[in-house]
């Protein structure tokens, strides 16, 4: 036979020599040499993940974050199981000072192995430097009132509940995630510091920032409604009414039995009522029937007194009764764009078919808030679906409900992408650790949430009429 060229060395092995030539000059501190051997390695073997790891490495450690996020991306590209990818991708992203999408990242990545040291401390860090920027002491400047009412968007509102870091501070960034997360699950608004927001565990300071983040992520997709009237003498809940309003949300509710001593009747109320709002000026307000200090129910009569003043648009009631709910819708109506919010699962379906000023905001919708849209927008349109989903909602809500807002927060954290790696901590309620039955009753209900989400999925592909979704 004939001689046999001598072949040039393969493709693989000159990727192989040079990458071995790149970890070399890594080690000895020689990040330009290191580039450029991880380059030469490339032009071989474009489709390697670890090549791409490692140039972004030598990148960030001559501080060249652009170039060290480019490769980064890529290597989540090629290999998108690969722990090491995002946590490259993490850190770039966190040494450009992009906090957000840094967090992103680390809760993408723990979505394949929740349990990362790599990724759990990456995102620790994130939310430690966050936590450096955030001055909690700001003075918002003096919000002038609108001259018309807002009007609060949509039916399916959720209570927010606060997310906590390692060390018991608020996770800022987890709450921008859970504003997008709600945003993006189609609810219409969200109610700040109601009782399963843990809001006596918080300070005025820690209060007003939520409120301002919340607003900032918001970015008018949701309306905010915040809870304002805290603290003691009425001089001083006006002055952290006007504190909330002032940080940017669309109304501020009132506690209904914060104006008044549980043994004082309802003239000391009204009277305090008076004063309240003759100090809070054309600030728009609402009532929020809170069973914290202690449960002061909204009578109808009492709502058409307090609505002929002008100042009240809105109710979040915790009525029991359909009676109840049916008697207050009644006096609402005399006001335009009244709403009543109901936050009680049990009788949402039968409020929601009382008319449009009627939505619903009940604690569970924070973990699964899609099926509580779906119920509110397509309750005429699907009747029996949202007649089932309702029964569902209503047992479901006594399982979440055992342990709010803990359960939420585990719940979350297990079921749904992107909160992987969040501390599941709570500052009041029940401080018993979360064990292994709450863990699988809380599987077996994400199961059931599982099959809702296909019936719905079912019963919108098996129709062709085009549709309008009221939100």
């Amino acid at each position: 036979g004939r001689m046999e060229e001598a072949q040039p060395a393969s493709k693989a092995s000159i990727a192989a020599r040079e990458k071995d030539l790149g970890n070399a000059a890594f080690s000895a501190g020689q990040f330009t040499e290191a580039v450029q051997h991880f380059t030469n390695a490339i032009e071989h073997d474009p489709r390697n993940h670890i090549l791409f790891s490692n140039r972004s490495a030598a990148y960030a450690s001559l501080k060249d974050y652009e170039n060290a996020l480019k490769d980064a991306n890529q290597t989540v590209l090629l290999q998108p199981n690969w722990i090491k990818g995002y946590s490259r991708k993490g850190i770039a992203h966190y040494f450009l000072g992009q906090y957000n999408e840094a967090a992103e990242v680390y809760a993408e990545g723990l979505d394949y192995d929740m349990s990362s040291d790599l990724l759990q401390n990456g995102l620790q860090d994130v939310i430690e430097a966050v936590e450096k920027q955030e001055v909690l002491s700001i003075e918002d400047a003096n919000r002038e009132p609108p001259s018309t009412v807002p009007k609060l968007k949509g039916a399916a509102w959720v209570p927010l509940i606060t997310p906590y870091t390692r060390t018991n501070k608020i996770n800022w960034i987890a709450i921008d995630q859970l504003v997008n997360f709600y945003a993006n699950k189609g609810v219409s608004g969200l109610l700040l510091f109601s009782t399963v927001g843990e809001s006596s565990a918080l300070s005025i300071e820690e209060r007003l920032h939520i409120s301002r983040r919340v607003v900032a992520a918001a970015k008018g997709r949701l309306s905010v409604v915040a809870v304002g009237n805290y603290g003691g003498n009425i001089d001083e809940q006006v002055s952290c009414v006007q504190k909330t309003y002032n940080t940017g949300v669309d109304a501020v509710a009132v506690i209904v039995s914060q104006l008044a001593r549980q043994s004082e009747s309802e003239d000391v109320w009204k009277e305090n009522f008076t004063k309240f709002v003759e100090k809070t000026g054309n600030i728009p307000l609402g009532f929020y029937e809170s069973t914290l200090p202690y449960t002061r129910p909204v009578t109808p009569e009492l709502l058409t007194w307090t609505m002929a003043t002008g100042h009240i648009h809105f109710l979040f009631d915790i009525g029991d009764t359909r009676a109840g709910l049916h008697s207050k819708v009644a006096a609402a109506k005399s006001q335009a764009d009244f709403r009543v919010f109901n936050m009680n699962v049990t009788t949402s379906l039968y409020g929601l078919q009382l008319g449009p000023s009627v939505g619903i905001c009940d604690a569970a919708s924070a973990a699964y808030p899609d099926l509580y849209v779906w119920m509110a927008g397509h309750h005429n349109s699907h009747g029996q679906l949202a007649s089932i989903l309702y029964s569902f909602l209503t047992v479901a809500g006594g399982t979440l409900g055992a342990r709010m807002p803990a359960y939420a927060k585990v719940y979350l954290r297990l079921f749904e992408k992107g909160f992987k790696g969040w501390e599941i901590a709570t500052r009041e309620w029940r401080q018993d650790p979360i064990r292994e039955e709450d863990i699988m009753r809380l599987t077996a209900l994400s199961e059931l949430v599982h099959v809702a989400r296909l019936q719905i999925k079912e019963e919108e592909g098996s129709t062709h009429k085009p549709r309008s979704v009221l939100l």
